[in-house]
């Protein structure tokens, strides 16, 4: 089983669509098709932010029990 999704936590004051955040999907993209890379968009506050973070993964566990595997 490989890697199937990939969290990027930007940091704060910055954005998904900062440099790096880009340059971070595009090379999980180009290298690894089949994972899928999040970046959230994070509040300032700590406890919005992980909020936000964790309602990101919360259903990775059932989304990967319906994938099928090529």
């Amino acid at each position: 089983m490989h890697t199937t999704h990939l969290l990027y936590l930007h940091g704060f004051r910055s954005s998904p669509l900062s440099a790096k955040a880009q340059t971070m999907a595009a090379l999980v993209q180009k290298r690894f098709p089949l994972t899928v890379c999040h970046c959230p968009a994070l509040p300032l506050s700590p406890r919005e932010a992980m909020q936000r973070v964790m309602a990101t993964v919360s259903g990775w566990h059932a989304e990967l029990a319906l994938r099928t595997w090529p």
